[in-house]
């Protein structure tokens, strides 16, 4: 069943992908004037070639803000920046977006497309903070036990772009149309990319180191000026998330005569191995499909790899060898943490399990299923829609 597992994953990026997804909205709500196109994200490049192949006619320009190189820039103006941990690349593409959405003519259509990475990819600060503030706050949220909420919430407090801040400064006039790509719990708009359209729906923040919780108070005047600004309307949709994603993935797997299930998974990674092991073992279907994000605590000099991969390493010690269930883990985006690879996948019965403490302690998940030919590679995908669990459960 590993191949087939591996078809389960390539079908789940087809459902997901972007270009296919943005040809599919434009029907659905067509643009009929002059329009600019800003996308932003893991998925940007492929948003905007969709976008701007339907739209050819009326398109005044696009700006392309992503991780990877982008080729085809006959389309667009291409301005990559850094991820997970920003650096000087974000602050040029933040001011290439704020440069870019203030030069719009009036009565014109601003076309936003979003997608996971943004957060990292495109940013502004207040004069109060650094680049080095910045990378030392990002690189501590990362490593720390927070959820995606935490983090972004954080990141929006001391951001002139985010929590609807870069939509502040849209010139009058402009009619704003937004789609997004979701990776994060319950497709909030606010929450996928910080929110750069959409107004912070956070509460409050999470506690943080002192250095961290000062440098959110230095910014907080800057800030909350900036959000005395009028915030336009924008029309917003999301074309995809998990949920739908892994939905459309068991009605694939069930027209192939599969009793299939979907479970979403948000939360700390060790509760997230031990529920997938409980529904696996609790639940009658062959094939198991969990979707959603989790976190988790680095040690202070973690090894290679990513949660999917760490995921799997849990999976793997939590099932023995007396079980034959396979599992694959993998990232939407084909990229796991900080290394090359996807995610893992692995066959119970016939695992070499030697080191696996040892792997799970030191967060060096890459390593040791490299070791085990267990390693996942997709390359760049052309979507973002967080983390797959695929298992098949054997008799």
């Amino acid at each position: 069943m590993r191949d087939w597992l591996k078809r389960a994953a390539a079908e789940a990026l087809q459902i997901s992908d972007a270009w296919s997804l943005v040809r599919q909205r434009l029907p659905q709500q067509p643009i009929d004037s002059e329009v600019s196109i800003l996308a932003i994200g893991k998925a940007a490049a492929m948003m905007q070639r969709a976008a701007a192949e339907v739209l050819a006619e009326c398109c005044l320009a696009s700006l392309v803000i992503a991780p990877e190189a982008y080729p085809d820039t006959a389309t667009c103006r291409f301005v990559q920046g850094a991820h997970p941990v920003p650096d000087q690349r974000s602050l040029q593409a933040g001011e290439a977006a704020l440069a870019f959405v203030q030069q719009l003519p009036a009565n014109s259509t601003l076309l936003v497309l979003l997608s996971g990475g943004a957060s990292a990819l495109c940013e502004k600060l207040p004069a109060e903070i650094s680049l080095q503030d910045l990378q030392a706050l990002n690189r501590y949220l990362i490593a720390s036990n927070y959820s995606i909420e935490q983090i972004n919430a954080v990141r929006q407090s001391l951001s002139l772009l985010k929590a609807g801040r870069l939509a502040r400064q849209v010139n009058a006039g402009i009619n704003i149309v937004q789609w997004l790509i979701s990776d994060v719990p319950n497709d909030d708009p606010a929450i996928i990319g910080s929110g750069p359209f959409i107004v912070s729906t956070a509460k409050a923040l999470p506690d943080l180191p002192e250095p961290f919780s000062k440098l959110v108070k230095r910014a907080q005047a800057t800030v909350e000026r900036l959000d005395q600004r009028p915030m336009p309307g924008v029309e917003t949709a999301v074309l995809i998330g998990s949920r739908a994603m892994a939905q459309a993935l068991v009605r694939w797997a069930e027209a192939q005569g599969i009793n299939a299930r979907y479970r979403p998974l948000y939360g700390d990674i060790d509760e997230v191995a031990a529920t997938i092991v409980e529904e696996v073992e609790n639940h009658d279907a062959q094939f198991f499909v969990f979707a959603g994000e989790t976190h988790l605590q680095l040690p202070a000099q973690p090894g290679k790899g990513g949660r999917n991969q760490h995921l799997a390493l849990l999976l793997a010690k939590k099932w023995s060898a007396h079980t034959s269930h396979q599992a694959l883990c993998f990232g939407s985006d084909g990229r796991d943490g900080s290394s090359d690879a996807a995610g893992a996948i692995f066959d119970c019965a016939t695992l070499n399990r030697e080191g696996l403490d040892e792997a799970i302690a030191k967060a060096d998940s890459y390593h040791w299923w490299q070791a085990r030919n267990g390693l996942l590679f997709t390359g760049a995908t052309t979507t973002n829609v967080a983390d797959l669990c695929l298992v098949w459960k054997s008799p």
